[in-house]
């Protein structure tokens, strides 16, 4: 099971230092263009996501041949990602749960 309990934890932990804040860069600059224009730039979903070399092969094969499939994000799926952060709210939850996750 993989789970997300900090975006922006999450986020800098699979990058390194420099990679981190060129991305974070990246999404600052969409940010401005999404305010002018209401439009995100696209980055191909691996540059956003990260995934190990095993999951990136094997997200590849599955959508290879599927014209649906989707290869690219929003940058601003970036700032989405740095505001999630269930972590804040698990110690209101009244009662034990399980989040269950599946991969692309």
């Amino acid at each position: 099971m993989v789970g997300v309990g900090n975006g922006a934890r999450w986020m800098r932990s699979v990058r390194r230092p420099d990679k981190y804040h060129d991305l974070l860069t990246r999404a600052a600059a969409d940010r401005e263009k999404r305010v002018l224009t209401g439009v995100s730039d696209l980055a191909d979903r691996n540059e956003v996501l990260l995934p190990d070399q095993l999951s990136a092969e094997m997200g590849a094969a599955a959508r290879r041949d599927n014209a649906a499939a989707v290869t690219q994000l929003p940058l601003e799926f970036v700032d989405v990602t740095l505001g999630f952060n269930p972590e804040w709210i698990v110690d209101r939850i009244a009662r034990p749960c399980s989040f269950l996750h599946s991969g692309p």
